[in-house]
């Protein structure tokens, strides 16, 4: 496994970060096979665990608070997901314009990019910070 960092990637500790216990981040990742490993975590793929979240979901003896826990850590990592849709930004009748459009879009994929992985690095911040308040 190699040490990479990549923003569709996440980790037991920004599961608890985002608000799971251990014990759900455990379970939650517990069918997965890391794909990389940063300093002492296990990085899980973003999309197999928004899945297997999911899949979670769909049992039918889960507490109330752990369904809404869930729904919860669900909606903070599936915008962590990079959904981008192509745009036809050539298709205008203006080249400068079709040009800053281009350049726009993409300085925005990559705030975005950035600003996911510093969600990240702060949610395993708060779970590591969490885990240690657990043991005192």
């Amino acid at each position: 496994m190699t040490k990479t960092s990549l923003p569709e990637t996440t980790t037991r500790a920004q599961l608890r970060g985002y608000g799971a216990s251990e014990y759900l981040a455990i379970a939650i990742t517990k069918t997965l096979t890391p794909i990389g490993k940063e300093k002492v975590f296990k990085l899980y793929s973003l999309k197999q665990v928004v899945e297997n979240i999911r899949e979670y979901l769909k049992r039918s003896r889960i507490a109330p608070q752990t369904r809404l826990t869930l729904t919860r850590l669900l909606e903070v990592l599936s915008k962590r997901l990079q959904n981008v849709i192509p745009a036809a930004f050539g298709q205008g009748s203006d080249p400068a314009l079709s040009q800053l459009s281009r350049a726009a879009h993409s300085k925005l994929l990559e705030i975005n990019t950035h600003i996911n992985k510093l969600k990240g690095q702060s949610a395993t911040i708060k779970g590591k910070s969490n885990a240690r308040r657990q043991r005192n």
